[in-house]
C-alpha cells in the first residue's frame, strides 16, 4: 500500500535530495559525500549519479529496490549501487534504472512490473541484473512507469520487456533516445527527431496519428544537427502538444528540452 499513497497528498520526501534529511528545500543544497561526478539521473522519488571512476551512487525512495544496494531501505544520503563499474550512460524511470557499461552491456534494477528490466522476468530487482539479448549498447533510456530502451552502436533502437528485446522499426542511425510515460523519442546522427507510441497530446510533434508502433519522423527534421550536447529528455509532460484554450491539442513543436 505504500506506493498507492505516494500519488496523493503534498509531501513526498524520501531523502531524494541526498542532504541527510527528508526536509523539502526551496533552494539548492549539496548532496552529501559525492565528488567527481560526471552524470546524474532522477526518478520519481530517487536520484542517481555516476562518478568519474564509473561507479553509480543512489539515494531517496527504495520501495522497489531502485537504489540498487540490495535492500529496500530508503536512503537520505548516497549509497553505492551494488557491483557496477565502468558505467558510461545512465537513465532513470519512475522506479527503475538502466546503465550502459564500457563493455557495451546493459544493466537494470528496480521496479519490473512489465519486464522493463529486460531480464526475462517481472520480478523487482534490488541489485543490478544484466539485460538479456542486448550487446554493443551506446545509450539507454528509462521513462515513465515501464518504458525501457537501448540504443546500439549500430544505430538501432531496442525496446525492452518481459520477452526478448524487440527492435523499433522505421529508424536507423540513432545516437540517443528518450522515453516518456507512453511515447518515446530518438535522434539520428543528422539531427532528425523520430517518435512512436501514444500521440494523443501531440507528443510526436507532427500532427499525425494518435498511435504508432513504428518510428515516425517529427517536423524537427535536422533541427538538432548543430547541437554538441546530443542527449534527449522526454518528460512526463509532453515537450509539445500542450492543450489549447479549447481543450484540443497543438500538434506542432513548441519547445524541445536542450534545443533552445
Amino acid at each position: 500500500m505504500r506506493a498507492a499513497h505516494r500519488h496523493v497528498g503534498s509531501v513526498t520526501s524520501y531523502g531524494q535530495l541526498g542532504d541527510g534529511t527528508t526536509t523539502n528545500r526551496p533552494t539548492p543544497v549539496q548532496v552529501q559525500g559525492l565528488s567527481g561526478m560526471v552524470a546524474v539521473a532522477g526518478g520519481a522519488l530517487h536520484s542517481l549519479a555516476v562518478r568519474s571512476d564509473g561507479t553509480v551512487w543512489a539515494w531517496g525512495d527504495n520501495a522497489y529496490g531502485q537504489l540498487g544496494d540490495d535492500t529496500l531501505s530508503d536512503r537520505t544520503t548516497p549509497v553505492q549501487v551494488r557491483g557496477l563499474t565502468g558505467v558510461m550512460s545512465i537513465s532513470a524511470g519512475y522506479a527503475h534504472a538502466l546503465v550502459v557499461r564500457s563493455d557495451g552491456t546493459v544493466w537494470a534494477w528496480g521496479w519490473n512490473s512489465s519486464g522493463q528490466l529486460g531480464d526475462g522476468t517481472t520480478v523487482n530487482r534490488s541489485a543490478p541484473v544484466q539485460v538479456q539479448g542486448v550487446s554493443a549498447a551506446s545509450d539507454v533510456a528509462a521513462g515513465g512507469y515501464s518504458q525501457s530502451l537501448a540504443v546500439r552502436s549500430d544505430g538501432t533502437v531496442w525496446r525492452l520487456g518481459s520477452s526478448a528485446p524487440a527492435q523499433v522499426l522505421g529508424v536507423n542511425g540513432v545516437v540517443t533516445g528518450a522515453a516518456g510515460v507512453n511515447h518515446s523519442l530518438a535522434m539520428t546522427s543528422d539531427g532528425t527527431l523520430w517518435a512512436w507510441g501514444v500521440n494523443t497530446e501531440g507528443q510526436f510533434g507532427n500532427g499525425l496519428p494518435v498511435y504508432a508502433t513504428t518510428a515516425i519522423r517529427s517536423l524537427l527534421y535536422g533541427a538538432l544537427s548543430h547541437r554538441s550536447e546530443r542527449k534527449l529528455t522526454c518528460p512526463s509532460s509532453t515537450p509539445w502538444g500542450a492543450p489549447s484554450s479549447q481543450g484540443s491539442s497543438v500538434s506542432f513543436p513548441r519547445a524541445l528540452p536542450h534545443a533552445g
